[in-house]
């Protein structure tokens, strides 16, 4: 007959049974186990080791059970202390930091947190225990990226940080959860045909006459598509992030002394302060560019736009020839890759980008293939010399965009662009 339920483990015996001693051994569920031995020493120095075990179990049972207790009591406590919801310490948390967080970072960052506590923000603070911190991270990090849910930790930590200094939570709650899944290097280029025609279409849209246009929000623009296909070409030429061509006004876009017909683009506004920097324009881009320059003003945002403009329209121009949709920050890779065929050092095309090293550049921006073309580049370059030929840098015709585009020997090493 089983056991009832609910009661601690016991052993009983040893038994003598069928030529062995056997020790009973009935658990709180109700089932019972046996273990048989051959002598009744062994037997009984065998139910010592486990009445043993089992009083440690139960101490660490007890322990356990004191732990719940006290988180409980802690968080009944915070909940009389501070009845702040989630979204308070959060409005909190950036009304404190505004004017060190970018407005776009900021978005960013905000989007995370609704993402990770979005189920929590309109409950007590107190609420989030380490064992619902765990439960909340598992859960965001098995729908999204790798790259997108250790930000969100990031940001959560942060936060907590913060309110933990004013104790309003309690420290340590996100500390010692491990991120998960692993981060991509890099985001999918597109091929060198796929690049040649998407930057054909971008200069015959971008020099194009001015059509009205319909966003997608329904409203009806002029010069919807020149426009958009202007400010992807800057991403792509140019090796811009999103936000430093978005946030460009007329007075940074100035003529280039050193080389007539080109132009050069200051970047003040940047992630970082290695991205403070001048890009040199090439002469088929400042053509478009002048106008539109003259259209704003000096005071005025070149492209007075919101930070999913540029992304709609290179997902724009993706279907409207018939490729995979990219993302506009693949675009900086892409002229990363494109410069190392022409052969542009590392060092260079990190300094164009606004990297203060080349290990990002190398590791998140630069494809495989470019890196293999290159390579097979000195490699032919090394049997020159070995020949008794000259050293001299080879460019091939297949790695341009305009394979007729001229090319510019004014234009110093150190602009990426006049490699594109």
């Amino acid at each position: 007959m089983p056991r009832k339920k609910g009661r601690t483990t016991s052993v009983y015996g040893p038994q003598y049974h069928h030529g062995s001693w056997r020790l009973r051994i009935y658990h709180p569920d109700g089932t019972c186990t046996s273990q048989r031995y051959p002598s009744q020493e062994k037997a009984a120095r065998a139910k010592e080791e486990i009445n043993a075990a089992l009083e440690n179990e139960d101490i660490w049972r007890k322990i356990a059970r004191l732990e719940e207790e006290l988180e409980a009591a802690r968080v009944e406590a915070l909940a009389i202390s501070n009845p702040r919801t989630v979204q308070d310490v959060i409005d909190a948390y950036f009304q404190d930091r505004q004017g060190e967080i970018k407005l776009i970072t900021m978005d960013a960052m905000q989007c995370n947190l609704q993402g990770m506590l979005g189920e929590l923000l309109q409950k007590p603070i107190s609420s989030v225990t380490p064992k619902r911190a765990v439960e909340l991270y598992e859960r965001y990090a098995a729908r999204v990226a790798a790259d997108t849910n250790r930000k969100a930790l990031r940001t959560t930590r942060q936060v907590w940080a913060w309110a933990a200094d004013r104790n309003w939570v309690r420290p340590g709650i996100w500390d010692k959860i491990k991120p998960k899944g692993r981060r991509k290097a890099g985001k999918p280029q597109m091929r060198l045909s796929e690049a040649r025609r998407f930057y054909a279409e971008a200069m015959a849209q971008a020099s194009g006459p001015a059509t009205l246009g319909i966003s997608k929000t329904g409203r009806i623009k002029a010069n919807w598509r020149r426009t958009g296909a202007l400010g992807v070409l800057c991403a792509m030429v140019l090796g811009l992030r999103r936000g430093e061509v978005l946030s460009a006004c007329g007075r940074d876009l100035e003529e280039d002394p050193d080389n007539p017909g080109c132009g050069l683009w200051y970047v003040e506004d940047s992630k970082t302060p290695n991205g403070v920097r001048a890009v040199q324009i090439p002469a088929e881009l400042w053509t478009l560019l002048q106008p539109r320059t003259a259209e704003v003003g000096k005071s005025q945002r070149v492209f007075p736009y919101g930070k999913s403009w540029v992304i709609s329209h290179v997902y724009r121009l993706c279907d409207e020839l018939g490729i995979r949709q990219y993302c506009a920050h693949s675009l900086r890779g892409l002229h990363a890759s494109l410069a190392t065929r022409s052969g542009s050092t590392a060092h260079e095309v990190a300094r164009t980008l606004g990297h203060g090293g080349i290990a990002v550049t190398n590791r998140h921006y630069i494809s495989s293939e470019a890196k293999d073309v290159r390579r097979a580049e000195e490699r032919r370059a090394m049997l020159r010399i070995l020949e008794g030929g000259q050293d001299v840098r080879v460019k091939d015709s297949n790695d341009s965009l305009t394979p007729d585009a001229p090319t510019s020997e004014n234009a110093p090493k150190k602009k990426v662009n006049s490699a594109i």
